[in-house]
């Protein structure tokens, strides 16, 4: 670690280099920014470093192994969160000012130090989990083993207010969020300003996307006053807001848990609400429950609500895949292929779309829902064997596993049929099309069939929505 000429240098020199980096201001300034990173970021790399490279002052920057919540200290003789704090205390007193910094699991750590420790600066956090290990909360995910006395900083600092000024923003379409949001009243003094923004768990995405976040940074408590104006923020919610974040967060915890009834039944109580999160959820669980029209509302509805967010579009292709609905599909199809900037996730969809079938094989469908004529090689075992090897015999293979999807609505009631269409999806290379048609199909065996050809996904697209962005 490179060494400073200040107190505390070298506190950090025992800690393994792959999760600590310190960059001196060339200015001289004695301000420091403690950067905690999130989940998934690679040893030897920092989250958030490119945005602080046009931010003044000196940098520390933290991360930890098998994101562990900070659990484990960075090696050396730090070897718990305990001495992690204290070293970071040492480390920013040579300095007249220290922000704190992070995001999600770094959030964790930013709120430690802001009621920790009064350095002159403000506390920036987005999305944490102050208490870890939650049902279905991304730390319990990842096998967060939390310290005596660190689980639950709500209740460790419920006596200890911040004791530097800080503002907390969470992703109003996240369940994991909104488990947070729905208690925030219960804890005024916990987050400092508090508020959401109309998006899933990565705020500072949100933020950066519309440029908002370097202004964050350096002028909090400005910044969420002038984001409200806008209605890019929302202040906390109050009670009926609250009691329906609380409905999110529950209703996600019954999905996680395999409990698909009462999640319906949570989803069922509230299909008005304008959360794309909600929404995307609620198109989840009524897929899952092979209520077709519910799941394309709920699908539509999220999309429309953020129409910008690539899982909101998947989550109503996805609906519209396992419904067989081929002419909203291809208008879907149309619209996400003509748009300007096309991230890596809105390929995956649109492509998705592409092997589903359903955009070359017009399906009759009309507002009283008319079944699509049902092919002859699907009335029967015998038959679709015969057309299946007459096509792999003029190896239009491909093209007739497109005609088989479409037609799979037709056929699931025959289990033994049904199987051997799923065979020829997944021969042909259409594995998420087989995957995604398995979860509106009722027939014995079609869960533990969806499972299997599941793991056969390299790279899956589909996944139950979670929110698990980082």
């Amino acid at each position: 670690m490179r060494q400073i000429n200040l107190p505390g240098a070298g506190i950090f020199d025992t800690a393994n280099p792959d999760f600590v980096r310190f960059e001196p201001d060339p200015a001289g300034n004695k301000l420091l920014w403690v950067v905690a990173s999130h989940v998934n970021v690679p040893a030897g790399k920092f989250a958030q470093s490119h945005v602080f490279a046009h931010v003044p002052g000196a940098k520390l920057f933290l991360n930890c192994a098998d994101n562990a919540w900070y659990q484990n200290g960075l090696g050396g003789q730090i070897r718990g969160v305990r001495e992690l704090v204290t070293a970071i205390g040492q480390f920013s007193e040579g300095f007249e000012t220290t922000h704190f910094v992070g995001h999600s699991m770094g959030a964790y750590l930013a709120l430690i130090c802001a009621h920790e420790f009064d350095r002159g600066g403000h506390l920036v956090a987005t999305s944490p989990e102050p208490v870890l290990c939650r049902r279905a909360s991304r730390s319990r995910d990842n096998h967060v083993a939390p310290r005596f006395g660190w689980r639950d900083l709500i209740r460790r600092y419920r006596r200890q207010p911040l004791r530097c000024a800080g503002v907390t923003v969470f992703g109003a379409h996240d369940p994991v969020d909104a488990g947070f949001l729905a208690q925030a009243a219960a804890h005024p003094g916990f987050y400092g300003t508090l508020a959401s923004v109309p998006h899933h768990h990565g705020v500072t995405e949100y933020l950066t996307g519309r440029r908002r976040y370097l202004q964050l940074l350096t002028a909090p408590g400005e910044e969420i006053a002038r984001l409200t104006d806008r209605g890019l923020a929302t202040v906390p919610p109050g009670p009926e807001t609250a009691a329906r974040f609380a409905r999110f967060n529950r209703t996600y915890i019954r999905m996680r848990e395999g409990s698909w009834d009462a999640a319906a039944r949570l989803a069922s109580a509230d299909t008005g609400w304008e959360n794309a999160g909600w929404q995307a959820l609620s198109a989840t669980i009524f897929r899952q429950r092979r209520d077709h029209p519910g799941a394309v509302a709920a699908g539509k509805r999220a999309f429309g609500l953020a129409p910008a967010q690539p899982i909101f579009a998947r989550e109503y292709a996805l609906a519209l895949i396992a419904a067989g609905r081929g002419r909203e599909l291809r208008r879907l199809h149309q619209r996400l292929s003509k748009r300007k900037t096309r991230p890596p996730a809105l390929v995956r969809i649109t492509t998705e779309i592409e092997r589903s079938g359903l955009l070359e094989t017009r399906i009759a469908e009309n507002r009283s829902t008319t079944p699509a004529k049902r092919p002859d090689w699907a009335t029967g075992l015998a038959a679709f064997e015969r057309a299946r090897a007459a096509h792999q015999r003029a190896r239009t293979h491909l093209g007739f596993a497109r005609a088989v999807a479409s037609a799979f609505p037709c056929a699931r009631a025959d289990p033994d049929l049904a199987h051997a269409m799923i065979d020829t999806l997944v021969a042909a290379g259409l594995r998420q099309t087989a995957v995604t048609l398995l979860e509106g199909a009722g027939f014995a065996g079609a869960p533990g069939l969806a499972q299997r050809v599941r793991l056969l996904l390299p790279n899956p697209v589909e996944r139950h929505f979670d929110g698990n962005f980082y």
